[in-house]
């Protein structure tokens, strides 16, 4: 696996196949949010494979559809473990969210005014890679060891 998370396999016929790996690292311990992140993960997979092969107007309808759920229902459980084991950084965590969910907002609105293009693909690659990634691992990691290590 690369540092980043992104593993750039070629295949046979010489399309190449982006993965986006799940590691351990990134287990919380809530079975609820680790599935929502694996859930994530696949979801990635299949949007980097189908632009790489030019399926972008399927992807992209599916992509933003589920996204738009996925993201209200797995930061209202984020929130709710965060209530139920006072997290310090509760705060800083809930404006996080709130940032991935206004930059969904603009590229839902993008995507819906002048349909897909390589700059929304690179915008939607930047929330889920850069922004979902950092918010997992500035957050969602030390919330769960906060909250094994009170109990």
């Amino acid at each position: 696996m690369s540092k980043s998370g992104i593993k750039i396999v070629q295949c046979s016929g010489g399309e190449l196949m982006y993965i986006f790996e799940w590691n351990d690292e990134i287990i919380t311990g809530f079975d609820n949010i680790d599935k929502q992140h694996r859930e994530l993960y696949n979801r990635i997979n299949d949007f980097f494979n189908a632009t790489n092969r030019n399926q972008e107007k399927k992807i992209m309808d599916d992509m933003m559809h589920y996204l738009n759920g996925f993201f209200v229902e797995h930061f209202t459980d984020e929130e709710k473990i965060h209530s139920e084991g006072k997290f310090p950084y509760f705060e800083a965590h809930a404006k996080a969210h709130e940032k991935i969910l206004k930059d969904l907002n603009e590229i839902d609105q993008l995507y819906k005014q002048e349909g897909y293009s390589e700059k929304l693909e690179i915008k939607l690659y930047n929330l889920l890679i850069r922004d979902m990634l950092t918010q997992m691992k500035e957050f969602d990691i030390p919330l769960a060891r906060f909250i094994k290590e009170k109990h």
